[in-house]
């Protein structure tokens, strides 16, 4: 849609905010029932009403007789018993329960909110005011007070100083900040101790304090006006409470928190097995296939186009036999070539003109033809469009993703069933979205939903919707905005918001951009390619940035049980995966803007690169001591930092004292090993760290009736007179479910260690050292320590409802910067290019000193070429290999440094 002509509408629902307002009078008497308050003011009143002890609801009433709509988002009532405390004075009536003072003063009547430890939370300005069918209330800017949320904005995250409209708007091809986008949720939270919620679904406008003015205000263009003020210090708490109200997000099949395929699009089932079949020889992990428009006729259908798709249903079961599964997108709009038109038409089941006739969208994009938009808010059109999810899903296809639902295409003048457009408008897609979770839950009652969309509102993650941002422009600017977009949503109560991998249109996706996209995007909720107009795969950029994808998708796999810890967090207190850094961090004030990095989860800092061309970045770290993830260097917090970062490396921290839950890398996550768990440990002589595994079956809704369990690992470093001792508790495994493990191999994997410790005991017993770390791997138990890597390794078998207590004696930490200097490991890198021809390049570190062999095999394992046999210093070191005299093939290379060796495979293409 011309942007233009979004925008006009948007200003014309709103000339009144314009006008003179008209105030409420004075304070003129007050009544009271329970937890209700009613107060008087001339011929208007405010209504009162306490949900929990820091949950207040305010209704204002301009006239009497005026009616609220019953709400769509909020689904706690107001059952639970509150004890109230009302007290009056000749100029104030003070309204107090266990959590929040609220002091109305009488002339003029202006309501200001206080905890209960008498700090100042929020106060009125003008207080409320109306015009007209418009409706504002204005609140005082209180000094070094910040802003957060409202839902999918690319602009600064602190919202203060800043002014836009709240109207679900499409912008496509976006590569800046914007202030308006898909997804507008009218929640705000404020560092003084408060958040606020408003009531009411129609277009509104936000002025956080723009142009430097001390008070920041809501308005509404139609309706009545109530907001839900929650009270709670930190805003980790704020969203707890606000997710508690309007609802939080069940548990995403685990499948969906690894890689999904997607573009614009397959075309047919030869693409679709082809991109799966390619996958799996590349040896790169796919968890679902997403299939866009082209999966049917035309736009409305809901069913398979069998010209093109002749056994879907084969092919989705051939596809879930390799662990794959299958989405398919859907779209709210029914084309006049649908037969489902002509059915929608006469049932009355699309959103009307002002003559009571189907509102008929011309030129519609996808054929050129007329179109109709579908009354989700019709009862009878919500049945009868879910009656026919079934017959495409069949038993085997896995999700859905909902697409236009803003909408993306609608007029003013549209009536719904629930009303005007202007009132429908911004919830259309949390009901479709309720539409899908109920029927969904109808036909596959103990299954959980995938549901991806573009759209929303307040309360939508209660319908497991995953929003994404839209069809973001192909470029780094593109690219940079996905952070505080992701954030704000995060701080909006939307946890799951991720972005298409490599940008979705316009300019041209490079193998840096998509590299740095990927590594981005593999350290987000969901980790999901997607763009038209250029294929999408990870290997269609050059071998460098296969390799580049493959090595983050992998490590996205190893991170699942960390991953899935934080959704089960999200799932019990609304807090959302990835974080911004002042949620850990909240006295540092360099913290409440940032969003150039973010905490993902308690433990792990990252900090994408989202600048072409760039191989280094300053990095800000807050306070404490800050471990690299990929080579364990060290760095002091407080401080900003700059660190390499070439186009294989994304700055990612781990937190001093961390415990970080691992598994082995697998093809899918049907694969997950659960009887195989890995403990990467950073200990700390300052920080003892715990974890609290959460675990279960992946795929029911039986985690609601308490089938999961959790496990509890601590580490601390303890000091004696006869040195440092690192102790590692493993916890009785809490709580059961189907597929539970009832024996587990636990490898942790200490790092930072100076030396090899002097002994050590599980469960007060001595364990064996392995003279290697595979042979400990191949063991019942024991330890190794890698001298070049500081790193000390310990397994043992353990029945998982048993409790474990290891300890490392006599061991020293690195646990300071000038440490730095001793940690450097052996690797070998794949060579680039690859394949070659006829000549490559082979990047390798020696740790320490060594006997270096660099050889290369033929694939019957007979040698081709020595390319290094000689003692070698500590260092980084690149040698081209010329592979002239060889014939075209498969080669293997293999690195050895005395008890290090390493191989990997080339291929030499003539």
């Amino acid at each position: 849609m011309n942007l233009l002509r979004r925008f006009s509408l948007i200003i014309i629902l709103f000339p009144a905010f314009l006008s003179a307002q008209t105030y409420p009078g004075n304070f003129t008497s007050y009544s009271a029932a329970g937890r209700v308050t009613l107060v008087n003011a001339g011929s208007a009143a405010f209504r009162f009403t306490f949900y929990k002890p820091e949950i207040v609801k305010v209704d204002f009433i301009p006239s009497p007789g005026t009616k609220f709509d019953s709400s769509l988002v909020v689904i706690q009532d107001t059952s639970e018993a509150v004890p109230i405390i009302r007290s009056e004075t000749d100029s104030t009536l003070e309204i107090a329960s266990a959590g929040l003072r609220v002091r109305v003063s009488k002339y003029p009547l202006r309501i200001t909110y206080y905890d209960l430890q008498g700090n100042l939370l929020l106060k009125d300005k003008g207080g409320f005011s109306f015009s007209g069918s418009t409706r504002s209330v204005e609140f005082r800017i209180q000094q070094n007070e910040h802003f957060y949320g409202t839902g999918e904005r690319g602009t600064d995250l602190d919202k203060r100083g800043q002014a836009f409209s709240s109207y679900n708007t499409q912008m496509g091809g976006y590569t800046s900040p914007l202030d308006v986008m898909m997804i507008n949720i009218p929640f705000a939270a404020s560092t003084n101790g408060y958040s606020i919620y408003f009531e009411n679904t129609y277009p509104g406008y936000w002025n956080f304090g723009q142009n430097g003015t001390q008070a920041f205000s809501y308005s509404v263009s139609g309706g009545e006006l109530s907001y839900y003020l929650i009270a709670a210090r930190g805003i980790p708490e704020q969203l707890s409470k606000y997710t508690w109200l309007t609802g939080r997000q069940p548990l995403p099949p685990r499948w969906a928190l690894g890689y999904i395929q997607s573009k614009y699009g397959y075309r047919d089932e030869s693409e679709a097995r082809t991109m799966v079949q390619t996958m799996k020889e590349k040896n790169i992990p796919l968890d679902a296939i997403v299939l866009d428009l082209y999966w049917f006729k035309a736009m409305g259908d809901i069913s398979w186009d069998l010209s093109k798709w002749p056994n879907p249903f084969k092919m989705m079961n051939d596809f879930l036999a390799q662990g794959v599964k299958t989405v398919a997108i859907t779209e709210p709009y029914i084309t006049e070539s649908s037969p489902n038109f002509s059915e929608a038409a006469s049932k009355g089941y699309f959103a009307k003109n002002s003559q009571g006739s189907p509102f008929v969208f011309s030129g519609w994009w996808s054929c050129g033809c007329n179109a109709g938009l579908l009354d989700i808010t019709n009862p009878q059109a919500q049945q009868w469009w879910w009656n026919m999810h079934p017959s495409f899903f069949g038993s085997q296809m896995a999700g859905i993703w909902t697409d236009l639902g803003e909408p993306e295409r609608d007029n003013a003048q549209m009536q719904y069933y629930l009303g005007p457009s202007t009132k429908v408008h911004n919830v259309y897609n949390l009901l479709w979205a309720r539409t899908i979770f109920n029927g969904f839950k109808s036909f596959r009652p103990n299954e959980r939903l995938f549901d991806l969309t573009r759209s929303g509102y307040a309360g939508i993650q209660r319908y497991s919707a995953i929003t994404w941002s839209g069809d973001v422009g192909r470029s780094f600017g593109g690219l940079a905005v996905q952070l505080p977009i992701m954030l704000s949503m995060g701080l909006s109560g939307l946890g799951y918001h991720n972005s298409d991998i490599g940008g979705f249109t316009g300019g041209y996706t490079t193998p840096e951009l998509y590299a740095r996209w990927m590594e981005f995007g593999s350290f987000c909720p969901i980790t999901r390619a997607h763009g038209t107009g250029q294929d999408t795969e990870p290997w269609i950029f050059g071998t460098e940035t296969e390799e580049i994808s493959r090595k983050f998708i992998r490590l996205r796999y190893q991170l699942i049980p960390y991953i899935y810890t934080m959704a089960y967090e999200n799932h019990t207190t609304g807090m959302p995966l990835a974080r911004p850094l002042f949620f850990d961090y909240p006295t540092d004030e360099k913290l409440y803007n940032l969003s150039t990095s973010y905490m993902w989860g308690s433990s792990m800092l990252v900090s994408p690169v989202v600048s072409q061309g760039q191989t280094s970045k300053s990095v800000y770290l807050p306070e404490g001591l800050w471990v690299d993830f990929f080579d364990d260097h060290i760095y002091n917090g407080s401080q900003t930092i700059t660190v390499p970062s070439p186009m294989e490396k994304m700055p990612v921290f781990v937190k001093m004292g961390s415990i970080i839950p691992m598994q082995p890398v697998v093809k899918n996550t049907e694969e997950i090993p659960t009887d195989t768990l890995l403990l990467r440990i950073y200990p700390s002589l300052d920080n003892p760290g715990n974890f609290k595994l959460y675990e279960d079956d992946g795929k029911t809704l039986s985690y609601q009736n308490g089938q999961f369990s959790q496990t509890v690992f601590t580490q601390r470093t303890l000091t004696s007179d006869k040195g440092n001792s690192l102790e590692l508790t493993i916890g009785e495994t809490q709580g059961s479910y189907t597929g539970k493990p009832f024996f587990r191999t636990y490898i942790a994997e200490v790092h930072l260690i100076s030396d090899k410790p002097e002994s050590v005991v599980i469960n007060g017993r001595s364990a064996t050292i392995q003279p290697s770390l595979m042979e400990l791997k191949m063991s019942t138990g024991g330890f190794y320590f890698d001298n070049a890597s500081h790193t000390l390794f310990i397994q043992l078998k353990a029945y998982a409802d048993s409790a474990y207590k290891v300890t490392a004696n006599n061991i020293s930490l690195l646990t300071d910067v000038r440490d730095n200097s001793k940690v450097m490991k052996f690797s070998l890198e794949q060579n680039y290019p690859n394949p070659f021809n006829p000549t490559t390049k082979i990047k390798f570190t020696i740790a320490e000193k060594s006997l270096v062999k660099l050889t290369v095999y033929d694939i019957l394992g007979r040698k081709a070429a020595r390319l290094i046999d000689k003692e070698m210093p500590r260092g980084d070191f690149e040698i081209n290999f010329d592979a002239g005299s060889l014939p075209s093939g498969v080669y293997i290379y293999e690195l050895n440094c005395g008890s290090y060796r390493e191989v990997k495979k080339m291929n030499l293409v003539k």
